[in-house]
């Protein structure tokens, strides 16, 4: 185990029909109604980026967006996109990536722990082996895996969310969409804000901004930073222990420099340190499948159906020996953006550099006194189960473009792009042997290897991976308006990949380690789209576009023909409808899509024998049809409303297997027994197998909706008031791909009303108002006393109140 260290820390009907009453006339802050002034935009190329000191008009207006690497009214975009302003995002208490789905529909933002392990999920395209799909930046600099996804809403501009795959805009693994986050850059007038927050469950954040202008015209600076502390919302009834709670540090500075009115050049860098509590989790006593013939687990059910119903909160305790308890996370992002115009075009120069290191040590199933294992001397012993890990990931990139003036009838830009990344895990499950007597040891072999004593990890049960990836790109893409209202667009991107590796597994007896290896691999990525102004405010548009998911290591291969699998590809077709009316009072957008994805990235079993554990392989596929609708109205600055709705049908297509419950579903009598095949494996080996063809992804809401409400009065002619209501609606999510298990529904209601002045303001607050605890994320856990399992919840916060006060210079 790599070193950690440690840092100490402080009636469902009925409301159902009130919040979908709610949202069906609510509201939040939309990006239909962007203020005027626009936000700073990401993109290199963009010919100016205005000052962070521009206030953002209360006239309703429409957003400036980057989403195709270039400034762009959202409105004009033949694309799927929710922008959000930051005066957006601080009006709706807007804290990490994941409040961001109370204003976005059609994205579900899961996290399995703690926020650095956030996954978030487009349109229905969950990763179920390899990367997740969805590709995140900072100032269009990638963001170095899922540990730096969910970073703090520091000195943030506008988040940009691009619906359906963009790889020929983004790079490799956007193949389901893009989380962009764009953050303020240094102007011109010196300005100050400061902010303070405190709330239930000992919550208490300090946020601060500043902004000076060191030489007018020609060099500004600016330093935001953030600091909260949670004590935790969680605690065990019985033993009283206490979790949920983190703190989190993070700063960030940035520069800009215009010595010409050609040439500028932007640049910030970012440091986060979070430690957080051990990850709040609930499991759910299997109730169906075959008894258990184990020695220590005899009599348990070996699977779960129906409607999931966890048991109450158990808090382990971590032994202070173990390093780290809980989680912890260090990110490092840094860039520099340039540009010269140089007349009859834009060169724009991109770099920049991404660190981030993770520690994990925390409770493996949920249970505060353990699970059986039986002893030498026939005794059962109830014994702790843990996970740890490490993950270091580090790498820059660099990217070179051009782009033509944009007032032309044919429009195009062209380009190339390096990257090149480090990455390193080691994972670990251990059993806590400190209740054993001396001279016990444990009867199962197996489980015995994974002892540990006195909560110290053994190291002969890890399993390590290192790779270095090193890719290359070039894009074009172009911009055609052949007559008056039509305009076609079209893509391309060729990506080039090597990455040298090597891995441990110590899933096998005795531990396996491949010898170095390299492969290789290249991808192909393309948009084409063609959209019509039917009048200067309505807008159709039509698009099919074909995005790649990249290769990876399989961290627990132990032969030679499974050390990597292959990429993933979708093909996506899309319709859409953007309107707007009554001077951008009204806005009505819509989409229809279908996304067939094949080679899918999924766990099979591996063709040595000896392993017990399962690999990611390229088989199978899946189809996914659905809608999104987005309507909104704000009849002046007084009063505005917003709703939004997305239906996503993604089902497994023919030939797509999961192995690891063919046996399971061969004794459960919930389950379709004719979905259980018989399956050769290269090593000749047979095994069952569950054809999942025609069953629906899991953790996937079909449905979800996100709507609000936002108030505004004066009192006097200086100080005016506020209140405003979030909601957000997510249908039941199966736990696992048997599609026997399922929780959900998932309700929340957020509430914020104030007064405030040209300087300063107070807000109160209730985030989760309704309390709800349906689990962000369900996974099953195995046991490491019979390689069962019962399917654990990772819970989201509870309902927190509090009241926030701000100022402004």
């Amino acid at each position: 185990m790599s070193n950690f260290t440690t840092t100490p820390r402080g009636a469902k009907a009925a409301l159902m029909r009130s919040a979908v009453s709610l949202a069906a006339l609510a509201a939040s802050a939309t990006p239909a109604f962007a203020m005027d002034a626009p936000a700073a935009t990401a993109a290199i190329e963009a010919p100016e980026a205005p000052a962070a000191d521009q206030a953002e008009s209360q006239v309703p207006g429409d957003i400036v967006v980057t989403a195709r690497r270039k400034e762009e009214s959202l409105q004009e975009v033949p694309l799927a996109i929710s922008a959000i302003t930051g005066e957006q995002l601080r009006a709706a208490g807007v804290r990490n990536i994941r409040d961001i789905a109370y204003l976005t529909p059609g994205v579900t933002i899961n996290s399995g722990g703690a926020e650095y392990t956030t996954q978030p999920i487009i349109r229905g395209v969950v990763g179920l082996g390899g990367n997740s799909g969805v590709v995140s930046f900072i100032d269009a600099v990638p963001l170095p895996g899922a540990a730096s996804v969910n970073v703090s809403m520091l000195d943030i501009s506008r988040v940009e969310i691009v619906k359906g795959p963009v790889a020929a805009l983004y790079g490799q693994n956007a193949y389901s969409g893009v989380i962009n986050y764009v953050t303020r850059v240094p102007g011109n007038t010196f300005s100050l804000d400061a902010e303070a927050t405190a709330a239930s469950g000992d919550l208490y954040q300090f946020k601060g901004f500043v902004n000076v202008p060191v030489v007018s015209d020609l060099l500004a600076v600016s330093v935001a930073g953030n600091y909260e502390n949670y004590g935790g919302g969680f605690r065990d009834s019985v033993n009283g222990n206490k979790t949920g709670g983190y703190e989190k540090k993070d700063v960030r500075a940035s520069v800009n420099f215009t010595p010409t009115d050609r040439l500028s050049i932007a640049g910030s860098f970012y440091y986060g340190n979070d430690v957080f509590d051990v990850t709040p989790l609930v499991y759910a006593t299997n109730n169906c499948g075959a008894l258990s013939t184990n020695v220590n687990t005899r009599g348990q059910f070996t699977n779960y159906c129906g409607s999931l119903n966890f048991n109450p909160l158990e808090v382990a305790s971590i032994p202070k020996n173990a390093g780290v308890a809980g989680n912890q996370r260090e990110v490092f992002l840094g860039n520099v953006r340039a540009h010269y115009d140089i007349g009859y075009g834009d060169i724009g120069l991109l770099v920049g550099y991404q660190k981030s290191d993770t520690h994990r040590f925390n409770d493996f199933t949920g249970t505060r006194s353990g699970i059986p294992f039986v002893g030498s001397d026939g005794r059962t012993y109830n014994l702790l189960e843990y996970f740890g890990s490490d993950n270091n990931d580090k790498g820059w990139n660099a990217e070179l473009r051009y782009t033509s003036p944009q007032n032309k009838p044919l429009r195009f830009a062209f380009g190339g792009f390096y990257q090149a990344n480090d990455s390193y895990s080691n994972t670990i499950i251990s059993v806590d042997g400190t209740p054993l007597p001396t001279g016990v040891t444990l009867v199962d072999p197996t489980a015995l290897r994974y002892l540990t004593v006195n909560g110290a990890p053994a190291n002969a049960a890890a399993t390590a991976s290192f790779s270095t990836t090193k890719s290359y790109s070039g894009f074009i893409s172009a911009d055609y308006d052949p007559f008056a209202g039509m305009t076609l667009s079209g893509e391309y991107r060729r990506g080039h990949a090597t990455v040298d590796a090597y891995n441990t597994s110590g899933l096998t007896n005795p531990i396996v380690t491949l010898a170095p290896y390299t492969f290789s691999y290249d991808t192909d990525s393309y948009r084409l789209s063609a959209k019509y102004k039917i009048t200067p405010h309505i807008m159709v548009y039509a698009s099919y576009g074909q995005g790649v998911k990249p290769a990876g290591v399989n961290p627990r291969a132990t032969i030679a023909s499974e050390r990597y699998y292959g990429a993933e590809t979708s093909k996506t077709y899309e319709l859409g409808f953007k309107s707007s009316f009554w001077n951008n009072r009204v806005q009505v957008n819509a989409a229809i899509f279908q996304i067939d994805s094949t080679n899918f990235q999924i766990n099979g079993p591996s063709d040595d024998p000896t392993n017990a554990g399962l690999v990611i392989k390229n088989f199978g596929g899946a189809r996914n049809r659905g809608f999104e609708f987005e309507t909104s109205f704000r009849p002046n600055r007084f009063f505005g409303l917003h709703y939004g709705i997305a239906y996503v049908d993604p089902k497994f297509s023919a030939g797509t297997l999961d192995f690891s419950f063919g046996t399971i579903c061969a004794t459960t009598p919930y389950c379709d027994q004719s979905r259980v095949v018989r399956v050769t494996t290269a090593s000749g080996a047979t095994r069952l197998a569950l054809n999942l063809a025609g069953l629906q992804l899991p953790r996937v809401s079909k449905l979800t909706a996100s709507g609000g409400v936002d108030f505004n009065g004066d009192v006097t002619d200086t100080i005016s008031w506020f209140g405003r209501a979030d909601v957000r609606y997510e249908s039941k999510q199966y736990a696992q791909q048997d599609d026997n298990a399922y929780y959900g529904e998932r309700i929340g209601v957020n509430l914020r009303a104030g007064i405030k002045t040209e300087k300063y303001s107070i807000t109160a607050y209730v985030d989760n108002l309704t309390n709800n605890q349906t689990p962000e994320q369900v996974l099953k856990l195995t046991r490491l006393n019979d390689f069962q399992g019962n399917l654990s919840g990772y819970l989201p916060l509870p309902r927190t109140y509090g009241v926030t006060v701000s100022a402004s210079f």
